[in-house]
């Protein structure tokens, strides 16, 4: 929430201050000073707004503080945070649906997740599943997320590298959601998961 308001802070500190500069007499006469000044401005308010500049300056000590900071959701049920040597993943519910937030860690701590943060690798729907792979930029950790609203028990999902999942599971009057996943570190692109024995491969 924090991340947004301020961004719009400084864009008003912007639009406060371009104010100033135009109003200046040599600006208002010179047409290509005038066509500068707004294209840079633009460019700067669409930087800042897509590119956290707190990533150069500040890092969160924990993954939670991090997606606090920069989550917009309202009344998000968490169903947990998932911590890793170079990432980590929250899994959460909003007005919006179900969602995920993955962040990066560095030596100095967890910094603000974004576009350039990851990288969707693989999307597809297997009969009853939907199944993303995210690769978090400059690591070699991908998250797999498998997700149902039809299957209503558990069942068994594991990897190619030996591996079993984890799941988390949220039930209502009308239906069930379970989100199986796992965090894997490498880089192998005939990477298979195996949903009780059937195989899928997520390339």
């Amino acid at each position: 929430m924090l991340y947004n308001t301020v961004r719009w802070i400084i864009f008003f500190c912007i639009i406060g201050l371009v104010t100033l500069i135009l109003n200046k007499t040599p600006v208002k006469k010179n047409r290509k000073i005038f066509k500068i000044v707004i294209i840079a401005i633009a460019v700067l308010c669409f930087t800042q707004w897509n590119i956290p500049f707190e990533n150069y300056i500040y890092s969160f000590p924990t993954l939670e503080k991090s997606f606090n900071y920069c989550s917009t959701a309202k009344n998000a049920e968490i169903f947990g945070f998932f911590e890793e040597e170079s990432s980590g993943l929250v899994l959460y519910e909003s007005e919006n649906g179900y969602s995920n937030y993955i962040a990066q860690k560095t030596t100095d701590g967890w910094k603000v997740s974004n576009v350039n943060t990851y990288e969707v690798e693989c999307a597809k729907t297997e009969e009853e599943y939907n199944m993303l792979v995210y690769h978090v930029k400059n690591t070699s950790d991908r998250y797999v997320l498998i997700s149902t609203d039809f299957i209503d028990e558990i069942v068994t999902v594991t990897d190619s590298e030996g591996n079993a999942f984890k799941y988390v599971e949220d039930e209502n009057d009308f239906s069930k959601h379970t989100t199986y996943f796992h965090c894997y570190s490498g880089e192998n692109f005939d990477y298979k998961v195996f949903i009780d024995g059937e195989e899928y491969l997520l390339k």
